[in-house]
């Protein structure tokens, strides 16, 4: 649901109201983040290894976006840098289902080159990049949210990709 709403507005509203939609989504991020490296690493899989996750990650995520919104070209790189991580990861996900070569270090290779080429394309051009990143962002978000919710035998989750659990009769 997070996906679903968050997606929408970041997709429509990015540009309009920049410095509220970039803060939150950094905060989102930053969320991510911390819980995808957690549950990756299996710091998640106890009860209190989940909670000391959840707590870590809203407290991270709450910090960077009080930044975020103070400092502008902080955004702005940032919020390149979320479209870029955003990008490596459907770059991946075009080389999984083109080719079948899946490895977990290949994704994070690919978010991680896609951030920094985002961060220094975004410092770079400003503006242009905002919308473009805040656009692709935001409709990522968006159709991964609807994947989630009415394509589940046609699209895999993050979790299934980076595991290499993909079934075969989805065809990819």
């Amino acid at each position: 649901m997070i996906y679903l709403i968050l997606g929408l507005f970041v997709a429509t509203q990015g540009l309009k109201l920049f410095p509220y939609v970039a803060a939150i989504l950094a905060s989102f991020f930053t969320m991510f983040v911390v819980v995808l490296f957690s549950a990756t690493w299996g710091w998640a899989s106890s009860n209190a290894g989940f909670w000391t996750t959840m707590a870590l990650a809203l407290v991270a995520g709450i910090a960077v976006g009080c930044i975020v919104r103070r400092q502008i070209w902080i955004t702005v790189g940032l919020l390149g840098a979320i479209g870029g991580f955003f990008g490596g990861i459907l770059l991946n996900s075009v080389i999984v289902s083109t080719s079948g070569w899946n490895t977990e270090w290949a994704l994070w290779v690919f978010a991680i080159l896609g951030s920094i080429a985002g961060f220094f394309g975004a410092c770079k051009l400003g503006a242009p990049v905002v919308n473009v990143a805040t656009s692709f962002t935001g409709s990522y978000l968006f159709t991964r949210a609807l994947t989630l919710f009415f394509w589940t035998e046609h699209w895999p989750s993050e979790s299934q990709i980076m595991s290499g659990q993909i079934d075969d009769n989805l065809g990819w």
